[in-house]
């Protein structure tokens, strides 16, 4: 993810600050920076980090309405299985089938 002209010392960073920064504007990736040698602090010019917080805003969505959608044809799989099996005569019958289904989801059925 970064490169080595992307990699500089805490040190170097403060002391050419306008240099590094016009380097994050111009190229819109992050910095690394680092204390005795170990990375320590990531620095990204703000538009670049909107960019991509916008970007990651839009792909959680776009996810989000794929795992919906992938729900609903779940769904209707197990709806056609279902219609499968009682077409070759392997069904039950409501009556029989709606208190295990009950029981099972732990439902109580109200009087009324």
């Amino acid at each position: 993810m970064f490169r080595s002209d992307d990699i500089h010392p805490v040190t170097d960073f403060v002391r050419n600050h306008k240099r590094h920064q016009e380097h994050l504007r111009e190229t819109g990736r992050p910095a690394l920076l680092t204390i005795n040698g170990s990375p320590e602090i990531v620095v990204q010019d703000v538009r670049a980090f909107e960019r991509a917080a916008s970007e990651a805003t839009r792909l959680r969505d776009e996810n989000r309405e794929l795992h919906e959608r992938l729900e609903e044809l779940e769904t209707l799989i197990a709806l056609d299985e279902a219609y499968s099996e009682f077409e070759r005569g392997e069904g039950r019958p409501l009556e029989e089938a709606l208190p295990a289904l009950r029981e099972r989801l732990g439902m109580v059925r109200v009087a009324g």
